[in-house]
């Protein structure tokens, strides 16, 4: 008989008296022996097991009583640990229990969900994570013991055909796989989801310490790192998530086959010669990103110190309702921003370039087919690509334009493209040697196959016109207004604090303006706030305008001008009508204002060469690129440490992408709807049965597809009339089927036509019969609201529904 010391509960044998102790207490941080007579303790299983083989086994009792040769002795010993083993094969630490390990795999991938979702948590830092997995392990341990305790008190369960698994489920460590971050890492790494970030060199860098011992100062030497991480990992980890790559081979075919408009790089010039070059290889573009962001208070003492330089990628070759999710950017590298100004663009990228040839000239094996690589244009802020392709990053320079090398005097009032003075391999050859006309030095890149810095450029729509034009635009336009008293600052500022700015429009809520921004003519707003301001300024103060009045023509201009930028798909005659729309706007503004133009001005005179080349801009603006910072800075604010920064923020961007890996999510539709579900009324239902709907459809209060919210009272664009004119639609219901389609049920809404003054189209009236479309049917989906002016007048604006 034995008995055990923390439950008092009596065991047959020494063999029980393990099984007990493993399965009801191996949770205690010491384990007593069995045997009365014995007060020893042990820290582990295996010891009490070892030690109860040597001294308490009634093999080694009989053996000391009758005095048997030492081997009979080992035989003995050998015979009771292989009987041992099979009855609680869990204390064997070289033969683990077959229950268990089969529990041990059921419940691995089930913990590594659980422990990447803490991980990719922007607000939870590492050591949070190591702390709430210590304690959740602890709390569901002390619960299994005490289910344990009340199960073995059920003499009728003993007998049960599932006793034993029952009591190896309860028994096993769920998060013995994870219990420190190492054995984590290394379990991601096991099932091929985390690429470890590697530190690479940049240079040595003098430091100088004050010794703690005497107050004098030693100079050494230090390494300067920054971090990448293997794209081709990501890339192939990607493209084998089931349906990925076969989605972007189709949206290219498709894109290729379109002649009559420009939707994407694809039917652009860019491309065609990519294409021709590689032959029949198989190609995926990719856009490489780079811009410096602020970890830490931009006006604190430390600005800059933590200033770090982030390289991103993202495929060209996904719709823009993917490719917008920032799901969609991956993190390549990351560095210290003062590095790359201390030892130059080619210390710093030159990993990232061979990485590049790799990838264009090799490839990588993707289900048994090989995929290349390239990229067709580096996408920043003019600051941020100027700096990395080597051209001057001061924008007071002579020659500021990475287009063409007018000189700055000229730019000031020019209206129209220059064609003579545009860039290319051959005078830029000239200008290097030179080192003259606005470049600092040779374009690393250009050593690319297919890339060339004076044929694969581009322009960022984010910067030049919201954060740029038209901050100058609107500073001039409301300071005229104002100063000719046709309305005031109070006036403008409380009819946009009234404006039913909702979810579903243009923009972020437009902020109320200060004084001091119309006494220096530049209005100061987010590049989301600008797009609502620019969309809606007609709705606000448009009844206070005179139609004839030229500034307002001036905003006019602003409107239509940014309208054409940032549409989804547009053709050559609407790119002929942009070069006049832009060649007017800058002779006004001269004009009006008597002003000069500034950089940003001059850029938007490359714009329609540039759309011919590479698509529309808005497919390669810097906005989405943008809030990707937001998770690294979001992880920087919970991070005390600054010690290797760069390497903490790839870390954490890799469990994040872990985490995606391990759900295995790759590209399908987003689909959120509200849990409140109707069955259709009589009326609901006779009408569906009339369109050919079944009964069993449920009427849901809202649905949101890949971000879009469409609920009751919005506006959706469902169709084109004969005239090329938008049929409007108001939603009355959102239903969906036994299938998973999802439809709308609207009436149509009558309009008097579209009105110049507003660039909006005037509501009459909503027609009363109601129609059916399905959500994918819709000729736009970005959907918007009825707003309307201060007279009463209703109106729908032009302008397409995102950014």
């Amino acid at each position: 008989m034995v008995l055990c010391k923390e439950c008092g509960k009596k065991l047959a044998d020494n063999n029980s008296y393990l099984i007990h102790i493993s399965t009801i207490h191996r949770f205690l941080s010491n384990f007593s022996c069995g045997q009365q007579d014995c007060p020893r303790k042990f820290n582990t299983l295996s010891s009490l097991k070892k030690h109860t083989q040597k001294f308490h086994s009634e093999k080694n009792v009989a053996k000391n009583k009758n005095s048997e040769s030492k081997s009979s002795s080992n035989n003995s010993f050998h015979y009771d640990n292989e009987v041992l083993y099979d009855e609680c094969p869990e204390l064997s630490e070289n033969s683990p229990n077959i229950v268990e390990t089969i529990l041990q795999d059921t419940f691995e991938l089930q913990m590594l969900t659980f422990v990447n979702k803490l991980y990719s948590h922007p607000a939870i830092n590492r050591s949070v994570v190591h702390d709430i997995i210590g304690t959740t392990s602890e709390l569901i341990n002390n619960i299994f013991s005490n289910i344990l305790l009340k199960i073995e008190d059920l003499p009728n369960l003993q007998g049960h055909s599932s006793y034993n698994e029952i009591i190896s489920a309860l028994s096993t460590d769920i998060f013995k796989s994870c219990k420190s971050e190492y054995k984590r890492f290394q379990l991601l790494a096991k099932h091929n989801l985390y690429f470890k970030p590697e530190e690479y060199f940049i240079g040595y860098l003098p430091e100088s310490r004050t010794s703690s011992i005497a107050s004098t100062s030693q100079v050494l030497t230090k390494q300067c790192k920054g971090v990448i991480i293997s794209l081709r990992k990501i890339l192939k980890k990607y493209l084998e998530t089931p349906g990925v790559l076969q989605y972007m081979l189709d949206y290219i075919k498709n894109e290729e086959e379109v002649s009559d408009y420009m939707s994407s790089m694809f039917n652009c010039s860019l491309w065609k010669f990519i294409k021709n070059k590689m032959g029949n290889k198989t190609i995926l573009p990719l856009y490489l990103y780079y811009d410096d962001f602020e970890t830490g208070n931009v006006l604190g003492t430390q600005a800059g110190v933590h200033k770090l330089g982030g390289v991103y990628v993202s495929f060209a070759c996904m719709g823009p309702e993917f490719a917008s999710r920032l799901e969609s950017i991956f993190l390549w590298g990351i560095f210290y921003s003062s590095d790359r100004v201390t030892f130059g663009n080619e210390a710093v990228f030159k990993v990232f370039l061979d990485e590049l040839k790799f990838l264009e000239t090799v490839g990588i094996n993707v289900n048994n087919k090989q995929i290349f690589f390239v990229v067709p244009v580096f996408l920043g802020d003019n600051l941020g690509v100027n700096s990395i392709l080597g051209f001057h990053e001061s924008f007071s320079s002579n020659n500021f334009c990475r287009a063409c090398f007018s000189h700055k005097n000229e730019t000031k009032f020019m209206t129209r493209e220059n064609k003579n003075s545009l860039r290319n391999e051959d005078n830029y050859n000239i200008h290097i040697e030179e080192n003259s006309h606005g470049i600092k030095s040779s374009c690393m890149w250009n050593e690319l196959s297919y890339y060339h810095v004076t044929k694969n450029l581009h322009f960022d729509i984010m910067h030049d016109l919201y954060e740029g034009i038209c901050r100058y635009d609107f500073g001039r336009i409301l300071k005229f207004f104002i100063k000719e008293k046709i309305f005031t600052l109070e006036t403008l500022n409380r009819r946009i604090k009234y404006f039913n700015h909702s979810s579903v429009d243009v923009g972020n809520k437009i902020p109320l303006i200060p004084t001091t921004q119309i006494e220096k003519q530049i209005i100061i707003m987010s590049s989301a706030e600008m797009h609502a301001f620019l969309t809606y300024f007609s709705f606000i103060v448009g009844d206070l305008v005179d139609e004839s009045d030229e500034v307002w023509h001036f905003y006019l201009l602003l409107f239509n001008i940014v309208q054409i930028v940032i549409k989804p798909s547009i053709n050559e005659s609407e790119l002929i009508y942009l070069d006049n729309l832009i060649h007017e706007h800058h002779s006004l503004y001269i004009s009006l204002f008597n002003e000069h133009l500034t950089p940003k001005f001059h850029f938007l005179l490359h714009y329609s060469r540039t759309i011919r080349n590479i698509g529309p801009l808005s497919r390669v603006s810097s906005i989405r690129f943008k809030a990707f910072h937001r998770v690294s800075k979001s992880y920087s604010n919970v991070t005390s440490s600054r010690i290797n920064l760069p390497l903490s923020l790839g870390v954490k961007h890799q469990l994040k992408l872990a985490y995606r890996f391990l759900l295995g999510n790759g590209i399908c539709d987003s689909i959120q709807f509200s849990e409140t579900r109707t069955v259709p009324s009589e009326t609901q239902v006779s009408f569906l049965k009339s369109a050919g709907f079944e009964a069993s459809c449920l009427f849901i209060s809202w649905l949101k597809l890949n971000g879009i919210m469409f609920k009751k009272g919005l506006i959706a664009q469902v169709d084109r009339d004969d005239f090329g004119e938008p049929v409007f639609g108001i939603i009355e219901e959102v239903f969906v089927t036994d299938d998973q389609k999802f439809y709308l049920v609207y009436k149509m809404i009558e309009c008097y036509g579209f009105i110049k003054h507003y660039e909006a189209y005037l509501v009459e009236k909503v027609l009363p019969k109601n129609y059916i479309i399905n959500t994918k049917s819709l000729y736009s989906p970005f959907l918007t609201h009825i707003h309307a002016n201060a007279e009463g007048n209703k109106f729908i604006s032009s302008v397409k529904q995102e950014m």
